[in-house]
């Protein structure tokens, strides 16, 4: 068999796609049932060539590789007269860099020539509860910082809570020492955007504890990560929206919009 360069086919190169969730057990995991007919019209030229495609669902999970089951519509056909054949030999979801659901199939074709144009798929995936999540946008203007490394690894994003400090009894009387404790590392998502005047990088924080205050959301620029231009000030990134304390409980799984905007350490806003 010969072996073609992969396709990797966006959502709007799949046609009927469609999607249904539905909410499973306490606290609630996420069934997500997909459905469409994807076109990565493959051609054989003679021989029997085979090419690994991917589908881009459209859809994120929580963690990496979730259960799944999935099926392709077109499994063989085949005439014996000319040597036709059609074939899908394998199917499964996994999860990319960014968490993004992905269906991947690896379909085969025989003639001379034949073209595998569409098939439909069907793939149910089973996500765990979402403890809960921080989300929001940073901005920054650009004729005042430009980013200098890869737009995935801008910043350093923590969410944290206060907790007794270990090993350290309260006399009678006093309440507890406490200090700052790192509940989770959050991440950006996809890539950086103009709107307007300035630019905007989506983030998320995931998997965050029930009932747990979050008394501080932090967003650092890692160092190297921008280049300073046109201000002799520097900035730093400062939460500009959502609760001073966030607590996520099973009626509220999402705070959301937590934004922050980069503005001059000594200075307003920009």
């Amino acid at each position: 068999m010969n072996i073609s360069p992969p396709i990797t086919l966006r959502p709007d190169q799949v046609g009927s796609r469609n999607m249904l969730e539905a909410h499973i057990g306490t606290p609630p995991g996420r069934l997500l049932i997909f459905t469409g007919i994807a076109v990565p019209d493959f051609q054989s030229n003679g021989q029997l060539d085979g090419v690994e495609v991917t589908v881009d669902l459209n859809a994120r999970s929580n963690v990496p590789n979730p259960p799944f089951t999935a099926t392709v519509g077109l499994a063989t056909i085949y005439n014996d007269d000319t040597d036709l054949l059609f074939a899908t030999d394998d199917v499964k979801v996994i999860t990319g860099n960014n968490l993004e659901l992905l269906l991947v199939c690896n379909i085969a074709v025989l003639g001379d020539p034949s073209s595998l144009h569409r098939f439909s798929y069907q793939a149910m995936v089973m996500l765990p509860p979402d403890n809960g999540v921080i989300a929001g946008t940073i901005r920054w203007n650009p004729h005042f910082l430009t980013f200098a490394l890869d737009e995935r690894d801008l910043f350093q994003i923590s969410a944290f809570s206060m907790q007794p400090v270990p090993g350290v009894v309260p006399q009678p009387g006093t309440f507890p020492r406490t200090a700052l404790q790192l509940e989770k590392v959050g991440t950006t998502i996809g890539t950086v955007v103009r709107k307007g005047s300035t630019m905007e990088l989506p983030y998320e924080i995931r998997d965050l504890r029930m009932g747990e205050p979050i008394v501080l959301v932090s967003v650092v620029a890692k160092p190297g990560a921008f280049v300073l231009t046109n201000s002799p000030v520097p900035f730093e990134f400062v939460r500009t929206s959502g609760p001073g304390v966030i607590t996520l409980d099973t009626g509220h799984l999402v705070e959301k919009p937590v934004d922050f905007e980069a503005r001059q350490v000594t200075s307003g806003p920009h």
